[in-house]
C-alpha cells in the first residue's frame, strides 16, 4: 500500500448512473473510472503524469501531507455548521485531487457526496461523511 487510505466496500461498488433520474435534468457530474478495490490505482493515475514516477509521488505526497487534512477539516466544519454548499465544495476538492492522484474510493466517496447534494438530499451528504473520512484514513 502506498498511502494510507483503506477501502472496505461501499461507494466504489456503487454504480453512478449519471443519465436517468433527477440527473437526467442537470449538468452530469464528472467521475473517474479507477479499481475501487485498491486504495490507490496507481496504474491510471500515472496517466495524468505522463507516466512520470516522481512527479506523481511528489504530487501523491502533497496531496496526503497537507491537501487532503484541509479539505476534510473543511468538510467536517462545513458539515457542522450545516452550510451545505461549502461541504459540496470541499467534497467537489476531494473528489478532484483524489482522481487526479488516483485514490478511487476516496474519490467515489467525494463523489456521492456531490451528487446527493444535487438531489438536495441533505440527509444523505451527512450520511457518507463517515465513509468519506473512512476513505481518507
Amino acid at each position: 500500500m502506498i498511502i494510507g487510505l483503506n477501502v472496505r466496500g461501499g461507494a466504489g461498488k456503487e454504480n453512478p448512473n449519471l443519465t436517468t433520474g433527477s440527473m437526467a435534468k442537470k449538468k452530469e457530474l464528472k467521475v473517474s473510472n479507477f479499481d475501487s478495490t485498491v486504495p490507490l490505482d496507481h496504474i491510471k493515475a500515472l496517466g495524468n503524469f505522463k507516466n512520470n514516477k516522481s512527479v506523481f509521488f511528489g504530487m501523491l505526497t502533497k496531496f496526503r501531507n497537507t491537501s487532503l487534512l484541509t479539505m476534510i477539516n473543511g468538510v467536517s466544519i462545513a458539515q457542522d455548521a450545516e452550510n451545505w454548499n461549502k461541504y459540496k465544495e470541499m467534497a467537489q476538492n476531494i473528489k478532484r485531487d483524489s482522481g487526479y492522484v488516483g485514490a478511487g474510493p476516496l474519490h467515489y466517496s467525494a463523489y456521492f457526496i456531490q451528487d446527493a447534494h444535487s438531489k438536495n438530499n441533505r440527509a444523505e451528504m451527512a450520511s457518507r461523511y463517515s465513509r468519506l473520512v473512512e476513505d481518507a484514513i
